[in-house]
């Protein structure tokens, strides 16, 4: 089984200035814009029955996570997979039976990471997006609920609060394109004024060179 997500980094308007003490949750509330183009593609693969359960890194053509990020993704995963079963309950979607699986995980960016774009918030963001979507029975259901407008806001904000715990910015990748976060979880913003609804984005890199600080 293969699925594959991708999400998007942000852009804060109104930054948070610090975090509490524990559990990524910022000092004030901060404004961001989702941007679409500025993605992570990532894919979760179950291996073949026999394989000894657990979660491995894969590179993915020439992509080449360094490895205290691959160490960071994969613990991430650990943590957050056992409790996306009782998320996706609580929300309406039903779940595959629980067993251990053997997975791998490999991604990549639709721009140079570490070079002051928040790769972080979109790689978070889709690491949950594939950790949610591999434990829902049917995957078609799962991003019916996902894109449901009368529904989807739980969901949403239920899996930001997971997000949050591998990257705080991540939150604000799973709503959008304005979006809010407070506390805990992100939301989108409804009612934005139609100056805001116009407004476009575009980057020009230079160099894809880390950047020091």
């Amino acid at each position: 089984m293969l699925w594959k997500v991708k999400a998007p980094s942000n852009i804060a308007w109104i930054k948070y200035m610090g975090k509490r003490a524990a559990g990524n949750r910022p000092t004030n509330p901060s404004l961001s814009l989702t941007l679409d183009s500025l993605c992570t593609a990532l894919e979760l693969r179950e291996e073949a029955p026999g394989t000894a359960p657990g979660i491995r890194w894969v590179d993915r053509g020439e992509s080449r996570v360094p490895l205290a990020g691959q160490a960071r993704m994969l613990g991430f995963f650990e943590k957050i997979l056992p409790l996306c079963p009782d998320l996706l309950k609580a929300q309406g979607v039903q779940v595959r039976a629980d067993k251990p699986r053997a997975l791998c995980v490999s991604s990549e960016n639709t721009f140079p990471a570490g070079t002051g774009i928040a790769s972080s918030a979109s790689a978070f963001a889709a690491a949950t997006l594939a950790a949610a979507v591999s434990t829902a029975r049917d995957p078609v259901e799962f991003y019916r609920e996902w894109e449901n407008p009368s529904g989807s806001e739980g969901l949403r904000r239920e899996l930001s609060r997971l997000a949050r715990q591998g990257s705080g910015s991540a939150c604000r990748s799973l709503a959008g394109p304005w979006t809010v976060w407070r506390d805990e979880s992100a939301e989108k913003i409804l009612d934005v004024h139609p100056s805001f609804l116009a407004v476009t984005h575009f980057f020009l890199v230079v160099s894809s060179e880390s950047k020091r600080v």
